[in-house]
């Protein structure tokens, strides 16, 4: 009886240490930047269950900051720099956010969510006037 036991307990611990998985494909915005209710950044990525990549977007009041800065990471993270200083670190941790922090070298840091978004919020950034 005691090693069906043991195999059972076995088992059962095993299942603990079950991560769930959850998609990255897919376009992702965070909105409302501290200080301008009105900017917005934009993800677009895929992954292949071990790495993700695509490229990311801001535009602020209607304007466009920057596109199409390359974005990478091993699965379940995320990371982009952007231009000009400062740098996302993040990861998918439900089926519609990926959270994380933007660094400012010697200006501390900020919690971003990002939640999942329609395909044309990075175009509609994209396309945002200079």
């Amino acid at each position: 009886m005691r090693p069906v036991l043991a195999a059972l307990l076995a088992f059962g611990l095993a299942g603990c240490h079950h991560h769930e998985i959850f998609p990255m494909d897919g376009t992702w915005e965070r909105g409302g930047i501290s200080g301008d209710h009105f900017g917005f950044v934009v993800m677009q990525l895929a992954d292949d269950g071990t790495r993700a990549t695509g490229v990311v977007c801001y535009s602020e009041s209607g304007h466009l900051i920057f596109r199409d800065v390359p974005a990478s990471g091993s699965y379940p993270r995320v990371a982009f720099d952007r231009p000009g200083g400062g740098r996302f670190e993040g990861g998918v941790i439900s089926p519609d956010t990926i959270n994380g922090f933007f660094r400012l070298p010697n200006a501390g840091e900020q919690e971003w969510a990002f939640q999942r978004t329609s395909a044309s919020a990075y175009e509609s950034c994209r396309t945002s006037r200079p």
